[in-house]
């Protein structure tokens, strides 16, 4: 059974309903129900201060309107739901960066990593905690690609290609940055050419005449 809101009194006989919030709602879960303390005791003006802090949601004094502890519940329903609606967008988003073939960074004004997701780790070949040491250098108009070897710690050389974008990222002006191994692409491009290049010489030290026949 899924429980969005909890009635929850202060004097539960031995028990106070204070200290049964974080049993209620433990800190590591994400979808904890709200928890709303109620009393008929006076307190002194910063008691909801201090229920706040223990992890309640709000308090209402008895006696007290029916109309007003039902306002207040159709309120928490609707920022619960609201709550749970970013917390699967935000899952959405996880598994997407996660997934994603392309490295995903992060970088801040002077190109330094702030983030780093798998595929850039594999990349790197290191952990996004080392990657700190990495300054990138970010070109006046971010979104034309930039080929940029990257040194592995074993010293392997990965040609990337990499574009940035502006993005606000904890209230902080940052770019993101896609990253591609496209060391493979290259190495092929590179055959191409000398391919083409081999097949023109060819073509013009030859005397004789080449045609081109459709059958």
């Amino acid at each position: 059974i899924k429980i969005d809101n909890v009635l929850l009194d202060i004097h539960l006989g031995d028990e106070n309903g204070i200290h049964l919030i974080n049993i209620i709602k433990p800190k590591e879960k994400l979808d904890n129900p709200f928890v709303i303390l109620i009393s008929g005791y006076e307190y002194g003006d910063n008691f909801i201060e201090t229920v706040i802090k223990a992890g309640a949601d709000g308090y209402i004094q008895k006696p007290y309107a029916e109309e007003l502890l039902l306002a207040r519940i159709k309120i928490f329903s609707r920022v619960k739901h609201q709550e749970e609606e970013l917390i699967k967008t935000q899952h959405r988003l996880e598994t997407i960066i996660s997934s994603s073939i392309d490295g995903i960074l992060v970088v801040n004004k002077i190109g330094q990593i702030i983030f780093a997701n798998k595929s850039a780790e594999i990349i790197f070949g290191r952990k996004k905690g080392d990657l700190s040491e990495f300054i990138l250098s970010i070109p006046p108009k971010g979104n034309e690609p930039v080929e940029t070897e990257v040194i592995k710690p074993g010293g392997e050389v990965t040609l990337t290609e990499i574009r940035f974008s502006p993005i606000n990222w904890d209230n902080k002006d940052m770019h993101l940055a896609t990253i591609r191994d496209i060391t493979e692409m290259n190495r092929i491009r590179t055959r191409l050419r000398r391919s083409e290049k081999f097949y023109r010489k060819l073509t013009e030290k030859n005397l004789d005449g080449i045609l081109l026949l459709d059958k």
